[in-house]
């Protein structure tokens, strides 16, 4: 890499590093654990713990439906092991 190109590249993380000082901070509390926190006006969760869950309530037909097939394609498998060695 050339000396001008680390350059930039230093000069745009400084430039992100600043631009990112600058968003508002507000407090908050967690949708899901009712936990008060300090981030920016878009954030509704404390952690990735807590968006994750948040997912997991809001899409949870979908999950369980998941973890179902997968559940099933490892018996299925399991089961076609077994017999194949009797």
């Amino acid at each position: 890499m050339t000396g001008s190109g680390h350059m930039d590249e230093e000069l745009a993380r400084e430039a992100a590093r600043f631009w990112a000082s600058r968003r508002r901070k507000v407090k908050g509390t967690c949708v899901v654990c009712g936990k008060p926190f300090e981030g920016t006006t878009k954030r509704r969760y404390c952690s990735h713990r807590c968006a994750d869950r948040a997912y997991r309530q809001r899409h949870r037909e979908e999950v369980l439906q998941r973890k179902r097939e997968a559940y099933r394609r490892r018996k299925g498998l399991q089961g076609q092991q077994q017999e194949g060695q009797r």
